[in-house]
């Protein structure tokens, strides 16, 4: 593939990602993952129906990790040769594994918000494993 189609397919892939990211880990409601408002670092705050149930502040900075990562890749992806790409696609799996297993285990109804995210980033992994 074409090494600039390649970084713009990728791109366009990520964008929707990361909105679909910051809205799921309801980043427009409160984007501080240092402030804990009274709460632990694990409570949810609000429960109740999928869309009703919040982040706790360890959600919050998952989410930022998310942000960060994603960044970090796409100017790994622009500045490395793709001989490198596959090495940014196995670390990319381990940290999209992550996100997904704590998702699961901790927050229900973020998982399944989050859900279309993951999609995502299987066509990501799959595109920088599989580019040669």
């Amino acid at each position: 593939m074409d090494p600039a189609a390649f970084k713009s397919i990728l791109t366009l892939i990520q964008v929707p990602s990361l909105l679909w990211a910051y809205w799921s880990f309801k980043m427009h409601e409160n984007s501080s993952w240092l402030s804990t408002g009274g709460r632990t670092v694990f409570d949810h705050g609000q429960t109740g129906a999928l869309f009703t149930t919040g982040v706790c502040p360890f959600g919050k900075f998952g989410a930022w990790m998310i942000l960060l990562w994603t960044l970090t890749q796409l100017a790994l992806v622009f500045a490395l040769p793709a001989s490198d790409y596959a090495s940014i696609g196995y670390t990319h799996v381990s940290f999209v594994g992550l996100v997904f297993v704590l998702t699961l285990i901790m927050n229900w109804p973020l998982f399944t918000r989050t859900l279309p995210y993951f999609f995502l980033q299987t066509a990501v992994a799959i595109l920088l494993m599989c580019n040669k």
